[in-house]
């Protein structure tokens, strides 16, 4: 499920790329269905992954700026 990049460096891997690399499974998985319910069922379930990977990008990004500022002001 998540890519050998991933996988081999150091550190815990991000929600947010978690989240990516399930909506890529999903989107691979559309690309191979032949069954049209079944494409579309993994295109909305690739985009609400995706949606989630964004919520979560926004999350951590708001938390890093937040830590920041809160070191500028002990510093």
């Amino acid at each position: 499920m998540w890519t050998r990049r991933q996988l081999s460096r150091s550190g815990p891997i991000k929600e947010y790329e978690r989240f990516e690399a399930i909506a890529a499974q999903h989107r691979r998985d559309a690309q191979e269905a032949t069954l049209d319910n079944v494409r579309e069922r993994c295109r909305r379930s690739e985009d609400a992954w995706m949606k989630m990977a964004a919520q979560s990008r926004r999350t951590e990004q708001r938390r890093t700026e937040r830590e920041e500022k809160a070191a500028a002001l002990v510093a």
